[in-house]
């Protein structure tokens, strides 16, 4: 090579290390890429780094610029036709760089074995490009929200640009070059303080959110100003620089301030959201209600004071609602509910209303505490219950005593007739012998007629009487029965299981109790079926709060078509068993009854028989 053409070679490749561009190709034969030094300057590689069509498609930023220079790329091999594209990549140490990436293909015998071209680093003049891009969409967001003012502040400089409007709304020397300090020179002293706060997130979230602060003119006249804003970064997420425009809101803030006085004079908790449901204002009476400041619910969703197990139902009306807003009422009567900030339920009367606004739909909640009000009406529900129970109690009392009088009179009336016949006959008796036999005769209905008065006697004093009531165990009252029982279980082969795991121990009569299991228990064994081994099953059940002690036999079984409605008569048998009199269910329904419970047969010839009690007891009782 002459001295001509490593000058020439020298200049070109000092001109691209100056213009950062740089020069690569791929062998499709050989399959290899190659980069010049430049291209890994550029992506900050080492430069004895072999790069492969991989890792440089990797280099792209991933979405849009890969698949752009991926396509690219295919399509030069396939056509033939050369690629120019502008793109954003990453490079090794995470930087974020423009390139603008140029490449043909080399075609033989229609065959592409080569694709080649330059690639170069366009950062700066893209960065510049973005600038003004962004100076145009300042002008263009201005315009869009009729802001008065706009401003740019150069944080590396500090160097402060505002327009001519927003220099008179600062009182300002027009055209005074400006610093921050001079700005802050207007800012109300009360303000200077949350203004700072205010820069310091901006700075450290890189989001700058709207904020009003007051401004004083030398003639002591106080405006609020609306200051909108973006930030700009660095390559190191460093905010460089902030833009933005101030509005002066005056008028709209002393128009708040008004409704905030309205506010506070309601006598009800008054709550303000956005037309998303956003708390925007509380007045002092929703704060004291619910037990949160303004700070704490500020922009918070409004169903964060309505109770967790509601809060799905009130999105999905409050979603409809929102597209449609008019004025509710929502009455006491529907229960309706919300939460203090210790989670107390508090029942409220609710109003809703939407207003409309310069900046769009508010809706407007007042919320009255009707605790009070519930108190009073759940006293008179409490006192309207009383008297349907004594009511109850009345109508069952009467209904006992009727059905007392009727067994008296169906079961007294045979014995008596009995012992009148039989008088005739003693009188009408010839000797002494017949005398006799007709005394033995006297004496057996006299025991009959003895006996049924007791019942009766101990039925009515049953169901007027609950007794004592103690803390009974249901496992032990089975033992002490079982025990008492023990010779005919053995001698039936009657087997016996029980379950009290649900409730064992309960407020209870014991006698009653202890009644109760003998008289199942018995029947269980007396009524058995001969066709199986005779098996009785005794459980305690609960079903939410109420509680019901179950005896399940396997036996004879009852037609309760054809007797259901005797089953708990006195002397009401239905079977041939010489042991059977017809008192213990009778005794039973009895002592059930008294201690204001229910009890329930289910029967199926020759299936079985199952006895439900209904203990008229519940886990509050505890």
């Amino acid at each position: 090579m002459d001295s001509y053409s490593e000058f020439t070679g020298n200049i070109i490749e000092e001109t691209n290390h100056i213009a950062r561009i740089g020069i690569w190709y791929y062998d499709l034969v050989e399959e290899k890429l190659h980069w010049n030094n430049i291209i890994k300057d550029i992506a900050e590689i080492p430069h004895d780094f072999e790069p492969t069509l991989q890792t440089a498609f990797g280099f792209y930023k991933e979405g849009i610029n890969r698949d752009t220079i991926y396509a690219s790329f295919i399509h030069t091999i396939k056509t033939g036709e050369p690629f120019d594209v502008d793109l954003e990549i990453e490079t090794a140490k995470g930087n974020q760089r423009f390139v603008r990436s140029i490449g043909q293909a080399e075609h033989i015998n229609g065959r592409c074995v080569k694709v080649y071209g330059i690639f170069q680093d366009i950062t700066e003049r893209t960065k510049n490009k973005i600038l003004l891009d962004k100076k145009n969409k300042q002008l263009t967001f201005a315009e869009e929200l009729s802001m008065i003012g706009y401003w740019n502040w150069d944080l590396v400089n500090d160097n402060l640009t505002m327009s001519d409007n927003l220099y008179l709304m600062y009182d300002l020397p027009l055209g005074k070059p400006l610093s921050v300090a001079d700005a802050y020179s207007r800012v109300h002293k009360k303000d200077l303080n949350g203004v700072n706060k205010h820069l310091t997130k901006v700075l450290r979230t890189k989001k700058f959110e709207k904020y009003i602060h007051r401004v004083v003119k030398q003639d002591g006249t106080i405006r609020y100003l609306e200051l909108i804003g973006k930030t700009v970064t660095d390559e190191n997420g460093k905010v460089i620089e902030l833009f933005g425009s101030c509005q002066d809101i005056t008028e709209q803030r002393m128009a708040e301030i008004k409704f905030r006085g309205l506010m506070e004079s309601a006598p009800d908790a008054m709550v303000i959201t956005d037309e998303r449901g956003r708390i925007q204002l509380i007045n002092n009476q929703a704060e004291l209600l619910f037990g949160y400041s303004l700070r704490e619910l500020f922009k918070k969703p409004v169903t964060l004071l309505t109770p967790t197990s509601l809060r799905d139902l009130e999105v999905f009306y409050g979603k409809d609602f929102y597209k449609n807003p008019k004025n509710i009422l929502f009455k006491s009567s529907h229960d309706l509910f919300i939460t203090n900030k210790e989670g107390k339920y508090i029942p409220a009367q609710i109003s809703v209303n939407p207003v409309a606004t310069a900046e769009g739909t508010l809706i407007s909640i007042a919320i009255r505490d009707i605790t009070e009000q519930k108190r009073a009406e759940y006293k008179i529900l409490e006192t309207n219950q009383n008297l349907r129970h004594t009511t109850t109690k009345l109508k069952t009392q009467n209904k006992q005593l009727e059905d007392f009088t009727h067994i008296t009179s169906h079961n007294l009336r045979s014995p008596v007739s009995n012992l009148n016949t039989l008088l005739g006959f003693y009188k009408e008796a010839e000797d002494n012998e017949e005398r006799a036999l007709i005394f033995e005769k006297f004496e057996t209905v006299v025991d009959h007629l003895t006996s049924t008065l007791n019942t009766l006697i101990d039925s009515l004093t049953v169901k007027n009487n609950r007794g004592e009531v103690l803390e009974t165990s249901m496992s032990q009252t089975f033992k002490k029965t079982k025990e008492m029982l023990g010779p005919d279980l053995q001698k039936t082969g009657t087997s016996i299981t029980v379950d009290f795991s649900q409730l064992d121990t309960l407020r209870y009569n014991p006698i009653y109790l202890e009644s109760i299991f003998l008289n199942l228990m018995s029947n269980g064994i007396k009524y058995r079926s001969p066709n199986r081994a005779a098996h009785i099953k005794i459980r305690t059940i609960l079903e939410g709060s109420k509680a019901f002690l179950e005896f399940a036999d396997n036996g004879l079984g009852i037609d309760l078509q054809r007797y259901g409605h005797k089953i708990f008569g006195l002397n009401k048998v239905f079977h041939r068993n010489p042991e059977a009199r017809g008192v213990g269910l009778f005794m039973t329904k009895a002592q059930v009854e008294a201690m204001g419970g229910s009890i329930r047969v289910d029967s199926k010839v020759d299936v079985g028989t199952t006895f439900t009690i209904d203990l008229n007891y519940t886990l509050d009782d505890k």
